[in-house]
Parts: C-alpha cells; sequence; structure tokens
C-alpha cells in the first residue's frame, strides 16, 4: 500500500481528539469508530515503530495543527519494516474509510487543513501571518482596503494561485 496517506490520516485522527476541535465543530459528534480505527493505528504504530510515534501522537493530539508534532510523526513512521506493511495498511484503510463516512471528523480534520474566508467589507481589514495551513479558500468583496500578507502554505509550497 501507499504510505503517503499515513500521515495525513494521522494527523485527521489525533485532530478528532485534539481539545481546540470539540469548540470548533459545534455539536457534531464525532463516532467511536473513527476514534477507535485512530486507537488501534496509532497501537500499531508504536508497536513497529516504537515509543516515537508514541510521543509525537500525543503531540498532535494537543495541537494537531503543530508542524513541529507532524515533523516528528514523520520521522518516527519513516521506515516501516515490510513485514508489518500488511497489518499498518489494513489499520490506515480502516481509519481512512470511517473518516470518509464520519461528517464530524471530516470537519475536524478540514479545519486543521484550511482556511476559508468570506469577506465583504467596506475597508480596514487586515488578516496577517498565516502558517502551516494546505488550502486556503479566499471569497472578498472589498470597497476599500484588504491586505493578506504572510502566507507560509504546509509543506513549503508557495502561495498564491
Amino acid at each position: 500500500m501507499d504510505f503517503s496517506l499515513l500521515l495525513p490520516a494521522m494527523i485527521a485522527g489525533a485532530s478528532t481528539l485534539a481539545p481546540k476541535i470539540g469548540e470548533i465543530i459545534g455539536t457534531e459528534v464525532i463516532k467511536e469508530a473513527t476514534k477507535d480505527a485512530y486507537e488501534s493505528l496509532k497501537g500499531a504504530l508504536i508497536t513497529v515503530c516504537g515509543r516515537k510515534v508514541q510521543r509525537a501522537a500525543e503531540r498532535l493530539e494537543e495541537d494537531a495543527s503543530s508542524q513541529d508534532a507532524q515533523n516528528e510523526l514523520a520521522s518516527a513512521i519513516a521506515d516501516i519494516p515490510p513485514e508489518d506493511a500488511d497489518e499498518i495498511s489494513q489499520k490506515l484503510a480502516t481509519l481512512l474509510t470511517a473518516v470518509k463516512e464520519d461528517k464530524a471528523a471530516l470537519k475536524a480534520a478540514d479545519t486543521i487543513a484550511s482556511i476559508k474566508l468570506n469577506i465583504d467589507s467596506g475597508g480596514h481589514v487586515k488578516i496577517d501571518v498565516i502558517k502551516g495551513v494546505q488550502t486556503i479558500d479566499v471569497k472578498s468583496k472589498s470597497a476599500g482596503d484588504f491586505s493578506f500578507t504572510n502566507v507560509d502554505m504546509k509543506d513549503g509550497k508557495p502561495s498564491g494561485n
């Protein structure tokens, strides 16, 4: 299996447990099946890759948008032994399916990865210093001043179109 989805899946799973997410997603409840699938994958990765995964996952669960925690986890899961690939693949597939079928989990993961702005202003709007976001969707009607500066996209991707 392609393990390129492993880190994003772990970030999405961790976001379902992050303390701040409850405030963001409101009354929607993340399904226990999603949380269980995340815990199962995390447990398997800890068994296979060691305590580095545990520490990195705990940091992600505190702040799923933390670039340092994401980098730490990426480093910890970089070398999955071939003999463990099937088990990890199955647990990864289970988590991806659970997140896909869980609207609240999708919303939680989306709040970590993207910013959506709809601005209708007569002037003087300034948004400054945005870091670690995967996507930004800005719709603006502005009769006057509007600034959007210092954007640092996740993974060093250049900002702009």
